[in-house]
């Protein structure tokens, strides 16, 4: 009997609002039990979601147990990564202590009470990996008793136990604007820092530098520079700047006039969990983006919303199809799908009305038969499926050897496919051909076809 050893209960998302029983969950029905270590360990007193640690694509979690007396340390206390998995079986914590299906993170000095607050803290350090942070409320930095002390661990793929007070100055970075529950505004300064907002609504900016920004689950707004975007556009191991959202409705938002937010120059995972980006700044901003971006930046919705004014202007490779117009919040949007239905993952682009929007690619057109071969006498339908929409194809557009094309139009309820009839010239002893040359028809935004 383990008195007080506590016990955490993980429950699996579902669809309707039945109530849960924690003794089923115990039982391993719809979620799992983690079972505290020791007696009075208390473990359970702070938990939280821990983002994927060790990068094998599950979300992990951190429970922390603040009474733990690791290493002969009394009520040092002790936090435990446990690795996410795909099974309810119910997990131990003293397994976890031996580095079996996670690791454990003990507290630096006696009384500290490290991991009475537990939290992941986004990928601080750029390397793909989420890191953590955990607090010791009670820790004496430099002599100030109970000043208290929070530890910023780096995410990794082994199990090996970390002890805090073995953290080297070479493998910690220092957290310069740490918010809380309440809404914070956290305004940095030329050099490079480390933002890591709480729970509210937090506005975090950064005023130049290789900053690491990491907003909480609030509806969060993030302030960036023209330094600010050059240091997320370097390559190299020590360029550390990055932008995550978190969780709620995130923005990324421009400060300042002539800024290019060239997305397709930033590396994956650098920027986040970005629901908005503002670029309305101080003058004319432009964004640049394709399908890739856009799935990178707005992980969970693969929507992304832009906003601006007429100065300002888009140039979204591939997102060429305007298929309706939607207003939200007051705001009107122009919303593009991608062009590439198969691969778009329902991705859509939301430029607020007025912004400019401008269109690189060429328009394509692709010719279909219903048939393969004709005998005399026989026609056939042929279809034109454009890239595209276009405000200039027509029949004078296209070239016909062996035949005649008539009925040429545009399919009833489409605006991309055309459909005409071929009929083979009579008693001809050559192969009827059909093609459209390049630079014959253009898109709305004046790009001139490739060849078909």
């Amino acid at each position: 009997n383990k008195s007080n050893a506590g016990k955490s209960y993980v429950i699996f998302g579902k669809q309707d609002n039945t109530a849960i029983n924690l003794s089923a969950i115990a039982t391993g029905t719809g979620g799992f039990v983690i079972n505290g270590e020791s007696a009075n360990d208390y473990s359970g007193r702070a938990v939280s979601s821990a983002g994927d640690v060790n990068g094998d694509g599950l979300d992990d979690l951190i429970v922390g147990a603040y009474s733990v007396d690791p290493s002969n340390k009394p009520n040092a206390g002790k936090s435990y990564v446990i690795f996410g998995k795909q099974d309810n079986t119910a997990i131990n914590l003293s397994a976890i202590a031996t580095g079996t299906g996670g690791f454990v993170i003990n507290g630096e000095s006696a009384d500290n009470s490290s991991s009475l607050s537990v939290s992941s803290a986004g990928d601080i350090n750029g390397d793909g990996l989420d890191d953590l942070i955990v607090g010791a409320y009670q820790a004496d930095p430099s002599g100030k008793s109970d000043a208290g002390k929070s530890y910023v661990i780096f995410g990794k793929t082994d199990t090996d136990a970390v002890d805090l007070s073995k953290l080297g100055d070479e493998s910690k970075y220092t957290i310069d604007y740490l918010g809380d529950k309440n809404a914070n505004t956290l305004t940095g300064t030329t050099k490079d820092e480390i933002f890591v907002a709480g729970a509210g609504n937090d506005t975090l900016t950064g005023n130049g530098g290789m900053d690491v920004f990491n907003a909480g689950v609030g509806d969060d707004t993030i302030i960036i520079n023209a330094s600010n975007i050059t240091a997320l556009e370097q390559i190299g191991t020590g360029n550390r700047a990055r932008v995550d959202g978190g969780g709620g409705i995130d923005t990324l938002k421009l400060k300042g006039a002539g800024l290019t937010l060239d997305l397709t120059k930033i590396s994956d995972r650098r920027i986040q969990d970005i629901e908005v980006i503002d670029m309305t700044g101080s003058g004319d901003n432009t964004l640049k983006l394709n399908l890739d971006d856009l799935l990178d930046a707005s992980t969970s919705t693969n929507i992304l919303k832009v906003l601006g004014n007429s100065g300002d202007e888009v140039i979204a490779t591939g997102f060429d199809d305007s298929i309706t117009e939607k207003t939200v919040d007051g705001v009107t949007y122009t919303v593009y799908a991608h062009s590439d239905a198969n691969t778009a993952a329902n991705a859509e682009l939301w430029v607020q009305k007025g912004v400019t929007i401008s269109d690189t690619n060429l328009p394509a057109i692709a010719i279909t038969s219903n048939v393969s071969q004709l005998k005399t006498g026989e026609s056939t339908t042929i279809t034109f499926t454009l890239s595209e929409v276009s405000t200039d194809f027509d029949a004078t557009d296209i070239v016909v050897t062996g035949g005649i094309l008539t009925d040429f139009a545009l399919k009833a309820n489409e605006t991309k496919i055309y459909t005409a009839t071929f009929t083979p010239t009579l008693n001809s002893v050559t192969a009827g051909t059909i093609s459209v040359a390049s630079d014959k028809f253009s898109d709305a935004a004046g790009n001139i076809n490739v060849d078909g």
